[in-house]
């Protein structure tokens, strides 16, 4: 059974959202290098074999461009952040025109290029 859960519907609602908008050109994060092998095929028929993973491969057909990568956790500070607070709002999609001041303090480190400590 794959192990990447919940975050490959993340996934899969942001490339819906992405295709909505218009986006041709998209580069999709996570911290889960399970859900990135099995994005870029690269994973076992077992952990692959996921109807959601399909799904995100048929909506990611239609990008002209479009890479997944794994990033550490550290290095997603913001989606952390905005994970976090949507859990404040009540259930239900909500768009986000710019980024709220707390985030846009963390795009500012990665622009940056700030390091954060990684505890083990």
């Amino acid at each position: 059974m794959p192990s990447h859960g919940g975050r490959s519907l993340g996934v899969l609602y942001g490339l819906r959202i992405a295709r909505e908008c218009g986006v041709t050109k998209l580069l999709v994060e996570s911290d889960s290098k399970t859900l990135i092998d099995a994005l870029r095929g690269e994973a076992s028929e077992q952990e692959s074999g996921c109807n959601i993973i399909w799904r995100c491969l048929r909506e990611a057909e239609i990008m002209q461009e479009l890479s997944f990568v794994h990033v550490l956790r550290e290095g997603n500070k913001v989606v952390d952040f905005l994970a976090r607070e949507a859990f404040t709002h009540q259930v239900g999609f909500r768009a986000l025109t710019e980024a709220p001041d707390e985030a846009q303090e963390l795009i500012r480190h990665d622009q940056m290029g700030a390091a954060f400590v990684r505890y083990m």
